[in-house]
């Protein structure tokens, strides 16, 4: 039986090296480290977040909230600070989905010969933050509905609790709403 065992290791020594060579990931006997946050966010954590076929955007760098209007109409801008709370959770949301681990142009990859759903008119998104000496940005276009991904639907709950956050304030309530909608 002990040539059995060697002829198993040699398969699986084979195997590695074979998908080695095809550009796959050779097996691992451990995973690899996932991203290590800190429990708190830095003194600076800030972000500023654009959103939105029409284009809303929260700039905690400010301390702004800004939304499009349709032209001729000017954009309307207000003051508005996000809670030490509220950072937090955006802070811990982005440390659970790894955030700094997205690409910077993010989007959903489609298996070939996939068949595809899209959504018109998309959401556009911006995220750029900074924590401590760390800044990351991320660009997507939400368009592609199915299939869909892990990290996209995480991605969508972690961008829609932010707009949730920001919703929370009553001054949002009171700006003048666009007169048209995104075609």
């Amino acid at each position: 039986m002990g040539g059995t065992g060697l002829g198993v290791a040699v398969l699986l020594i084979l195997a590695a090296g074979f998908l080695a060579a095809c550009g796959a990931a050779a097996p691992s006997a451990t995973p690899l480290p996932a991203r290590v946050y800190a429990p708190e966010p830095e003194a600076n954590f800030a972000l500023s977040f654009s959103y939105g076929c029409l284009g809303e955007s929260i700039d905690t760098f400010q301390g702004t909230f800004t939304r499009s209007m349709c032209p001729p109409d000017p954009p309307v801008t207000i003051a508005l600070t996000l809670s030490a709370e509220e950072m937090r959770t955006i802070y811990d949301e982005m440390a659970d989905i790894d955030f700094f681990g997205y690409p910077d142009q993010f989007s959903v990859v489609v298996p070939k010969g996939a068949v595809v759903g899209k959504v018109t008119p998309s959401d556009s998104y911006h995220l750029r933050v900074r924590n401590g000496e760390v800044e990351k940005e991320l660009y997507w276009t939400d368009d592609i509905v199915s299939p869909t991904t892990r990290e996209a639907d995480l991605l969508r709950a972690f961008l829609k609790k932010i707009i949730d956050i920001i919703y929370q304030h009553p001054e949002i309530e009171l700006l003048p709403r666009p007169n048209c909608g995104c075609a």
